[in-house]
């Protein structure tokens, strides 16, 4: 019976399957739990969506296999898969410069309409409108829709990205069997562990749980054990994507400078743009390193910028007052602390190098708009150590020397540099094959996952058929 059900589904559909979908239709047609092998074609992290497949067995229930999610597979395979991605467009308007989860959705769009593969949707949780934005969303002609409108197009899948989720808008759209998956951008546990420590504000963090699925960034695989059990979601790994969407917007405003290109004399402007909310990135250590290069060679340091710093010079900081007054650079007049500027703006007006600090938190798109315009990046990302000028942790060793590097030898080797730095942007490219195979992955999970609300989504499938 059910063998019958299975050819009559795919001759009246007449689709054509892929790796994955073959991989589900065999395990549903014989006795044993689903295990679907890692294959160069359907999996990008081998070890973590094993364990996926392990723990959510998704077509088969009591040994037996579940129709619903059959039909459910085979009609969405059929046709282009229709993608919701959230964004938060405020009535007040906002830069998409002010965090990266902003970026993020649409960098995520892109990889979802490569190949014009699937039906992608720009969703607004947020009270303005595309009017209400600054130029420097470069999002004209972007399919941007409010949730109702999203909810008329048959959608798939809903991803929260640049906006949260509540927990009646999930149901709603559980209910018409979409499935909603939650992007972890941010480092959630040192958010909640310094929000519990040093009372700050609650967030929203866990207003919505229970979500189909659960990703983050590979940053990140050292809490995703803490994730899954505070969100109750299997967590999965996310390909980290970069495009130039947005810095090419704001390159253009400085037509002189979009590339780094050396400015007369051998003291350089050092720039750190660390956003000083979190303990993870901030401005302590990089400084602090800046004094040490700076007690060695006081010629060489023209002006350090502090960004996203204004508030420990304009409000009183009695910590930051004792910290800034035994360091040189800031007796001698060296430092400014500045406000949040974009960074592909302040790199052709104000930088020459690039230095960095994070802790537990190695991607971030600082280090890509950094590359992509070719000015020298000190940095301690493990995922980039073949990029720019590396040091380990907090080694100030080896701060001092690529600081030596950044400072006094890259003028020397601009084009070896410049090589070496697009090769890096490349792997994390929107259209790197593993990035595209990895998103479509991922999808290919959710879609694969019970139903929170069997017979609701199980009504809204037998409408789509």
């Amino acid at each position: 019976m059910m063998r019958a059900l299975v050819l009559a589904l795919a001759v009246i559909l007449n689709f054509h399957v892929h790796a994955s979908l073959t991989d589900i239709v065999k395990s549903m047609l014989s006795p044993s739990p689903l295990k679907v092998e890692p294959t160069a074609e359907n999996m990008y992290d081998a070890k973590v969506n094993t364990q996926v497949a392990d723990k959510a067995e998704p077509v088969r229930q009591n040994g037996r296999p579940r129709i619903g999610s059959l039909i459910n597979l085979i009609v969405k395979q059929k046709r282009k898969r229709n993608i919701g991605i959230t964004i938060s467009i405020r009535i007040n308007e906002t830069s998409v410069w002010t965090n990266g989860a902003k970026q993020n959705a649409f960098f995520m769009y892109q990889v979802y309409t490569y190949n014009n593969e699937n039906n992608v949707y720009l969703v607004n949780l947020h009270h303005g409108t595309p009017a209400n934005l600054l130029f420097d969303w470069n999002v004209e002609g972007l399919p941007i829709i409010n949730l109702d409108e999203a909810l008329d197009k048959d959608l798939d899948v809903m991803i929260e990205s640049g906006m949260q989720i509540s927990t009646d808008q999930m149901h709603r759209m559980q209910k018409l069997n979409i499935k909603v998956a939650s992007f972890r951008t941010g480092n959630d546990y040192f958010m909640i562990a310094e929000e519990l420590i040093f009372q700050r504000p609650v967030s929203t963090m866990f207003m919505t749980l229970n979500y189909d699925a659960l990703w983050t960034l590979p940053a990140y695989d050292f809490i995703m054990d803490w994730q899954s059990t505070m969100f109750r979601t299997p967590v999965e790994k996310v390909p980290y994507v970069w495009s130039p969407f947005f810095h090419d917007r704001i390159s253009a405003l400085s037509p002189e400078r979009p590339k780094y290109t050396p400015r007369p004399g051998k003291a350089k402007n050092i720039a750190m743009f660390e956003p000083n909310l979190y303990i993870v990135k901030n401005m302590v250590m990089p400084l602090t390193m800046i004094e040490a290069f700076y007690r060695k060679y006081p010629d060489l340091v023209k002006e350090v910028s502090v960004l996203n710093a204004d508030k420990f010079v304009t409000e009183t900081f009695p910590a930051f007052d004792a910290w800034t007054s035994v360091l040189n650079i800031v007796q001698h007049n060296k430092t400014k602390f500045l406000s949040r500027f974009r960074v592909p703006w302040f790199l052709a007006n104000y930088g020459d190098v690039v230095i960095s600090w994070q802790m537990h938190n190695d991607l971030n798109f600082l280090y890509l708009d950094t590359l992509y315009a070719h000015f020298p990046l000190v940095h301690n990302s493990r995922y980039f150590k073949e990029c720019g000028y590396y040091y380990e942790d907090n080694n100030f060793t080896q701060a001092i020397a690529a600081l030596e590097q950044a400072i006094i030898f890259h003028d020397q080797n601009i084009e070896t540099y410049n090589k070496r730095a697009d090769e890096c942007i490349e792997k994390w490219s929107v259209y790197h094959p593993s990035s595209i195979d990895g998103y479509r992955t991922l999808v290919d999970n959710i879609l694969a996952t019970p139903d929170k609300f069997p017979v609701e989504a199980a009504s809204q499938r037998a409408k789509r058929v």
